[in-house]
């Protein structure tokens, strides 16, 4: 076999090398979603069923932890306007889970963008914006529980608003 036809082949074998680890990361990807984003989806999913409008019914959306249900956890959403970290706390969540939520997001705009934060007790933060393009809350609101958990989704006039189911 002549050099330059071992070196085409070599090409051609890194090529296929190279297209099965695109299709492995890309299942990896797909398979592993975080709390936020399994939320955030089923957000997405509800608004496509939801009537629109004031006066129109809400939509309950159930959600369970990915993983350790029972373990306790929080759902906070952030308003489009500044939340700070007493605002977290008068809203219920501890001190120190308001501490870290702060610290590990820093390098991102937590007070000033409508984050969607999940954290699970011995977990860490999983966050996101996408649940925005499908809802949003006027304040700040957290919701604390053990196990899954009911969140309303309310047509009004200016879009979907995520509230506290009661």
């Amino acid at each position: 076999m002549t050099p330059r036809r071992l070196a085409s082949k070599l090409r051609g074998l890194r090529g296929w090398l190279g297209f099965a680890g695109l299709v492995a990361a890309c299942s990896l990807v797909v398979g592993c979603t975080d709390n936020a984003t399994r939320l955030s989806h089923a957000i997405e999913r509800a608004t496509g069923s939801v009537a629109s409008g004031p006066g129109a019914p809400a939509q309950t959306i159930a959600y369970t932890p990915k993983s350790g249900s029972s373990r306790p956890h929080f759902l906070i959403f952030f308003p489009d306007h500044a939340t700070s970290r007493p605002d977290l706390e008068a809203a219920g969540v501890p001190g120190p889970l308001a501490a870290r939520i702060f610290s590990e997001m820093a390098y991102l705009p937590i007070g000033l963008a409508p984050f969607l934060v999940v954290v699970q007790e011995g977990g860490g933060l999983n966050f996101t914006t996408h649940w925005r393009r499908f809802a949003s809350v006027p304040e700040l609101l957290v919701v604390s529980a053990e196990g899954p958990v009911e969140i309303l989704l309310r047509p009004t006039a200016g879009g979907n608003v995520v509230d506290r189911a009661e």
